[in-house]
């Protein structure tokens, strides 16, 4: 059984400080009347109930007051009232906790710590028999005998069987209802119930039904596949004819190779051509004037000489114009050529172009069905177009 140790009071009332020690057993407190014997009582009431409220009980001349109660399991509650203080302090155990005075749960608190709680007796009536105040009768004894039986009942536990015997009457009544409340219902649902005796035929139906609509849904679902897949069918005929018409046109490249070679045999035919072209407005520059030359130095025996040498440079001049008609031709095919060169190159990379993206597309070689990475199509690309030309 727990026991208060000591009682501190500062500033309380008519105590500056006071300090109290209480042993085991039966502790008296004696003194003169007006010396604060009633003071202590009542600063155990404030310290353990929060009771009375206000500031009242501070010392006069003091602003703040403190009481400080120990117990002998070493838990100490200290409540302390100032100006800006209001607040109680819990130390138990090397733990220290502190509350606002006015705070709903500092009484749960408090109460929890020192473990005197008053005896309730009903919602509004409640009584603190660890304390006593002045001229108050001992345990009870002025109080009205219905409210003293309630209180022993309170201490002892009988209110407990009381209150059991209570619900235990109130269950029986209420049980009663229900079972006859219930009766009445069983023999309203059995009527009901009855309307539903070919729920077993019914079931049966049901289950049929559901097998029936998991075999449709499964038809449907499968259907569903079946039109994907004819979809995919359809889209890689479509990629497949694409392919066979690229392929097609691809087989115009050895030609449009061939008419490359040509035109860049016809380029350096025409380089040469060139050259001779200039070699011949030289030659006829000269042939000029030598034709000059010639007709000052008529009627001499030197002339026929140079006659000689005018008519050599004259068919030399003849086969000139004829390689120039020539050469004209030979440009005229070169352009020709060159066109031709640059429009089958042009196409050749627009077809190359279709034909990459029909192999990103396809995802796999349509000759041998290998699959086929985005890496991979510029090197296929180069093969098929001549290494890249």
């Amino acid at each position: 059984m727990r026991y208060i140790t000591s009682l501190e009071l500062e500033n309380f009332q008519c105590h500056a400080r006071t300090l109290l020690t209480f042993s085991p057993g039966l502790n008296v407190i004696v003194g003169p009347s007006d010396q604060g014997k009633t003071a202590i009582i009542r600063a155990l009431r404030w310290v353990l109930y929060n009771e009375p409220r206000g500031s009242d009980f501070v010392r006069v001349g003091a602003e703040s007051c403190r009481v400080t109660v120990t117990f002998d399991d070493g838990t100490r509650i200290t409540r302390e009232k100032g100006p800006r203080t209001n607040r109680y302090v819990i130390e138990k155990d090397g733990e220290r906790r502190e509350f606002n005075a006015v705070t709903p749960e500092v009484e749960r608190e408090v109460r929890a710590a020192h473990g005197m709680t008053p005896l309730v007796l009903d919602e509004d009536r409640e009584i603190k028999l660890h304390l006593g105040g002045q001229l108050e009768a001992p345990f009870l004894l002025d109080e009205p005998g219905t409210l003293r039986a309630k209180a022993l009942s309170q201490i002892v536990g009988v209110h407990i069987i009381d209150a059991a015997i209570r619900d235990v009457l109130a269950d029986e009544g209420r049980a009663a209802r229900e079972e006859a409340d219930l009766g009445r219902d069983i023999s309203a649902w059995e009527e009901k119930l009855a309307r539903y005796d070919d729920l077993p035929a019914q079931e049966e139906a049901v289950r049929r039904a559901e097998a029936l609509l998991s075999r449709v849904q499964g038809q449907r679902e499968r259907a569903d596949r079946l039109r994907e897949l004819k979809k995919s069918w359809e889209r890689a005929r479509e990629d497949g004819e694409r392919l066979k018409r690229l392929l097609r046109l691809l087989e115009a490249l050895p030609r449009a190779e061939e008419l490359t070679q040509r035109a860049e045999t016809l380029l350096a035919r025409y380089a040469r051509l060139r050259e001779l072209l200039a070699r011949w407005h030289e030659n006829n520059s000269r042939r000029a004037h030598w034709e000059r030359v010639a007709a000052g130095l008529a009627g001499t025996p030197r002339v026929e000489g140079l006659l000689e040498g005018a008519a050599d440079l004259l068919a030399r001049w003849q086969k000139l114009r004829e390689l120039r008609s020539r050469l004209a031709q030979v440009r005229e095919r070169i352009g020709k050529a060159a066109a031709e060169r640059d429009q089958a190159r042009g196409r050749e990379r627009e077809l190359g172009s279709r034909y990459g993206q029909l192999l990103l597309r396809l995802g796999r070689c349509p000759t041998c069905g290998a699959a086929i990475t985005p890496d991979q199509v510029p090197a296929i690309l180069a093969e098929i177009c001549g290494g890249g030309r």
